[in-house]
């Protein structure tokens, strides 16, 4: 299918002083990526100063809420494919932009604009979930830096993993956050039947082993038989799996046998942003078992209602924490299984949102620090 560039890029004025800003939208609506993408766009659109266009595929346009606020290019380019490295360039009129965002290392060949690549970990090199692995993405990674005029990453901790490990300069890498979900934005919510409702809250995007969600469900099962030693009279704390990579668990031979041998555990799978929330406000912590990770939208989520969360010593993680999270001693299962003991231990909680910490992650805040970004790597001219 043909980049549609010629008539749906029409309404940009010729001219204009504000940046005309292309962004990679193909992964709209697929995972983490997909929802920087969201409310980045969204943030921009809010904030307002630069036209922007969205190159995604037709189907994906349903996954951006302010869909009518941007024109759009609709193109058929896989991910990682040479369609995508060598040809998708040439299908639309880049002349229109002044600026190219690919929120991902996966960066087309020869682009005539200058380039903006967002950079979200390092995973795939540090903890590849397959061999070959760190063999295609660290020259991905390396081309991207390459390429780009100005590099993102959404963590302080990614920042350095890109300087050091690929070897990207200092300077072309700048650090700017992702940004809470507009709908987790709103007043804090109350929850005066909490302690009616007690557990504990993991979001699971995916199952991939950095994810260390058998790690959670050996450390629960722990943790279920210390409430039993301590003769709790209540029942004891239920564990919920949540998200799309909660749907998968049970489609997975790995986990059968530890889902069935852990009692207390309710696999909810993938829900709606509004029983997301509703969900939050009523666990007792959000746990994040993860051995790595670039960023942690679920730990900003659960903050923003005033949730506690649980977490290993990942340093991208431990960016995000405030004084009523709690940090596992190491990454064993005994240190997590420790830590959640600690938050339920404490009861029910007042709910604290801390507002000033959550500020820098607002979209517009994260939306103005990127536009900041496009203005200064187009007054350098360079693509």
């Amino acid at each position: 299918m043909e980049a549609q560039s010629s008539q749906l890029a029409e309404a940009i004025p010729a001219g204009s002083t504000s940046p005309r800003v292309l962004i990679d939208g193909r992964k709209l609506g697929d995972g983490g990526i997909g929802v920087y993408i969201s409310n980045l766009v969204e943030g921009l659109v809010a904030l307002g100063g630069a036209h922007i266009t969205v190159l995604a595929y037709q189907d994906r346009r349903s996954a951006l809420p302010c869909q009518e606020s941007v024109e759009w290019i609709f193109d058929s380019a896989r991910s990682y494919s040479l369609d995508e490295y060598l040809f998708l360039p040439r299908r639309i009129d880049f002349s229109r932009y002044d600026i190219f965002h690919a929120p991902h290392y996966s960066v087309p060949r020869r682009i005539p604009i200058p380039t903006v690549v967002t950079i979200h970990d390092l995973i795939h090199i540090k903890h590849p979930e397959r061999f070959f692995y760190p063999y295609v993405a660290r020259p991905l990674i390396r081309g991207a830096v390459s390429k780009a005029s100005a590099v993102i990453a959404v963590s302080r901790d990614t920042r350095e993993q890109i300087i050091r490990e690929i070897g990207a300069p200092a300077a072309k890498v700048r650090y700017i956050p992702n940004a809470v979900p507009s709908f987790l934005s709103a007043t804090l919510a109350q929850n005066s039947d909490k302690a009616q409702n007690e557990y504990l809250l993991a979001v699971l995007s995916n199952t991939k082993p950095h994810k260390g969600i058998e790690d959670l469900l050996r450390a629960y099962r722990i943790f279920v038989e210390r409430q039993k030693r301590m003769r709790r009279t209540q029942s004891p704390v239920a564990l919920k799996l949540v998200g799309f990579g909660a749907a998968q668990l049970q489609r997975e031979s790995r986990f059968a046998a530890l889902l069935s041998d852990t009692p207390g555990v309710e696999v909810v799978g993938a829900v709606d942003s509004e029983i997301l929330r509703g969900l939050y406000s009523g666990a007792s912590a959000l746990v994040v078992p993860s051995v790595a990770e670039g960023f942690c939208l679920p730990a900003l989520e659960a903050q923003s209602v005033g949730t506690p969360v649980v977490c290993r010593p990942v340093a991208a993680l431990e960016e995000l924490l405030t004084e009523q999270d709690v940090v596992a001693d190491d990454f064993s299962v005994g240190a997590l299984e420790r830590a959640l003991h600690e938050v339920v231990a404490r009861g029910v909680p007042e709910r604290r949102c801390i507002p000033q910490h959550l500020a820098r992650f607002s979209q517009r805040e994260v939306a103005g620090q990127t536009l900041e970004v496009y203005r200064q790597v187009i007054s350098q001219g360079v693509a």
